[in-house]
Formats: C-alpha cells, structure tokens, sequence
C-alpha cells in the first residue's frame, strides 16, 4: 500500500465451521477493510466441505459481507462453475489452464469470454522480469477504480451502522476485542451508535 500498489487478501477454506473461519480472516486483515478486495479461496485440497460446494462458500460470503460491509470475491476452479449459479451477487475469480508450460502475461488467456468472471487465473507458471521461480498469472477485468469498488464497503450493504449496532446490543458481536475483531473498521462508528442508544433517554429515542 504505501508504494501505491493495489491489495487483495484471501482466506483457503477448510470447510470447517464457516463463521469460526470468517473471524479468523477478519481478525487477521481488520487493518485493511476498506482498503483490499476480500477474497474466499475455495479448493479440494485440505477442504473437508468441498462435496458441499456454493453451500458452506454462501454462508461464508454472506457472513463476510454482513459483517464488513464489504462483498468478497469466490476464487473457484471452472470445472464447478454449474454448481454456483445460485451463490449471489459475488465476483468470481475463476482459475482455469490451458496447460502448465512456463508463461508470461498474457493479454487474452486461453477460453477467455466462455463465462463471465472478475478475474481469470490462466496459469500457475507465470514468470516474470525478476523473478525466476513459477507464479500464478492473472488477469483483472477492470481498472483501478473498479479494484477499489470491490475492495470497499457498499453503501448499499443490508447492514448499516445502525443494524450493526442493533445486533451489537442483542449480544450478537460479544465484547471486548472479540467486537473489535469482528467490527473491523466499522467499530468506532458502530459503538459510538450503541453508546448513544444506551444513554439517551427514553423521550429522545422516541423522538429519533
């Protein structure tokens, strides 16, 4: 970030409990919600859930967005694309290989266009100037303003601060650090909104 480059952070699924996982990345990249695009890393390997597919990855993308505000992309294999027709409005960055010979960028990547897709990873033997060992190469399908949309909250988000901090006095989001953790950038505001309704008085709630 501070040499101008554009982030992403993403998080391999394992399949086990979903929002046990979403808070385990969320505690980890808090410091950058608003500022990287979120991603979920759905593979076979090391993923006991795998047979399930759009469903456990649903709930995890859900859980994220409701949380942060913030729409994650799904990192998925082409294969099992049919599978995730129903999944919702998330990006997909969708890995698919013509073949596994060493490479460089590539401006249109093999079976570009057969579906639609925010990023395609087109190979896992990239090179690149500096660099001599094997990379995955990708290519986005927008510019810098379209990155930065994906990576921020939407205004638009089911969950604004005012639900948040209903479900914060429900007991929903715990105390502490564990609220912090899972308020990430949206913390202040949301707590300042709860504070505000647990000292204001009956009348001026009424009146809001």
């Amino acid at each position: 970030l501070s040499a101008g480059k554009l982030l992403g952070l993403y998080h391999y699924a394992e399949g086990t409990d979903y929002k046990k996982e979403a808070d385990f990345f969320l505690s980890k990249v808090q410091d950058f919600i608003g500022k990287a695009v979120l991603a979920l890393d759905w593979e076979q390997t090391d993923n006991q859930s795998f047979s399930q597919n759009p469903y456990w990855c649903k709930q995890w993308l859900d859980y994220v967005y409701n949380v942060t505000g913030v729409k994650p992309l799904l990192y998925i294999q082409a294969s099992i694309l049919p599978s995730f027709q129903e999944i919702g409005d998330y990006g997909l960055w969708v890995a698919q290989y013509a073949n596994h010979n060493i490479t460089g960028y590539q401006e249109h990547p093999w079976n570009e266009g057969s579906y639609l897709c925010a990023i395609r990873q087109y190979t896992d033997a990239g090179r690149i100037h500096g660099y001599s060992y094997n990379l995955d190469l990708n290519k986005f399908y927008g510019d810098i303003k379209a990155w930065e949309k994906y990576a921020m909250a939407s205004k638009n988000s089911q969950w604004t601060v005012v639900d948040l901090a209903t479900a914060v006095i429900n007991g929903e989001y715990g105390n502490g650090e564990e609220r912090k953790i899972k308020l990430g950038s949206q913390y202040s505001q949301v707590q300042e909104e709860v504070d505000h309704r647990l000292g204001a008085s009956v009348s001026v709630l009424a009146r809001e």
